[in-house]
């Protein structure tokens, strides 16, 4: 909650999702038993877009691709799964549509290029 509380400021909010990548990127067993437990608990007190949208931003940056990837399946397990997630869902699946906003098409745009690090979650995005 202290971290999704700094994040509320715009100057703090990437800031605050680049430590938590790098501190997953140091601790590759927080982000696999505690990972999805803080991603999810951001999107409940943040905005979940917002929050999948500058991941994917910063993911692209990054040069570990084996961490890349993995947290790539770590986000899409849980947009796959997570209630909280609902309106990602629906945004996505809305992109396909003719009459797809533009934030829509520029959700699943971002998301499609990070997922791109796992063959298995670009398609899962695709469905």
């Amino acid at each position: 909650q202290v971290l999704a509380r700094i994040a509320l400021a715009p100057t703090e909010f990437n800031r605050v999702l680049n430590s938590v990548l790098e501190l997953f990127t140091v601790d590759r067993r927080l982000l696999e038993i505690r990972g999805s437990l803080i991603i999810r608990k951001l999107c409940v007190l943040l905005d979940a877009r917002s929050i999948y949208m500058a991941l994917a931003k910063a993911l692209q940056g990054k040069h570990d691709l084996p961490f890349v990837g993995l947290m790539v399946q770590s986000l899409n397990l849980i947009l796959l799964t997570a209630s909280e997630l609902e309106e990602v869902r629906r945004a996505l699946k809305g992109s396909f549509v003719l009459s797809a906003t533009q934030e829509d098409k520029e959700v699943f745009t971002v998301l499609f290029d990070c997922w791109c690090h796992s063959p298995v979650s670009t398609f899962s995005l695709c469905l």
